[in-house]
């Protein structure tokens, strides 16, 4: 809104504008360019009074409270989503055994001395029977 008031304020260019292909600095409106409207901008919030500017830096003072806001509710859920994410892996890693957390049973049936995930050779046979019955 205020860039419009800007514009409206200077007169119309009657110079031709050049082709889009050249090189040099090119007005997109044929009013003003980047550069004087910053000065222009600059200037005016250089005039403000001190009642006008306060009222845009409480603007400015509550947007960066927002988004600090906003921000703390991100990185907490980035930060869940992580943490979620390595207690997969994690369990990948393992092969899916919770066998370690407290609280779980351990049905595997181990041997002492044996080493882990190795079961006696009629418990596999057993299992392979298992499976046998389940595909026909």
């Amino acid at each position: 809104e205020e860039r419009g008031r800007i514009l409206e304020n200077i007169p119309e260019s009657k110079k031709p504008r050049a082709p889009s292909s050249s090189k040099r600095k090119k007005t997109p409106h044929g009013k003003i360019g980047f550069e004087s409207l910053a000065k222009v901008i600059g200037q005016r919030w250089q005039n403000l009074t001190e009642d006008e500017s306060r009222r845009y830096k409480d603007k400015a003072a509550e947007d960066m409270k927002r988004y600090k806001k906003e921000m703390d509710e991100y990185m907490t859920k980035q930060a869940a989503a992580k943490a979620k994410k390595e207690e997969g892996e994690k369990m990948t890693e393992r092969g899916g055994d919770k066998s370690d957390e407290p609280g779980s049973v351990n049905l595997r049936k181990e041997t002492p001395g044996q080493p882990e995930g190795e079961e006696d050779a009629d418990d596999s046979e057993t299992e392979k029977q298992i499976k046998k019955r389940r595909t026909r």
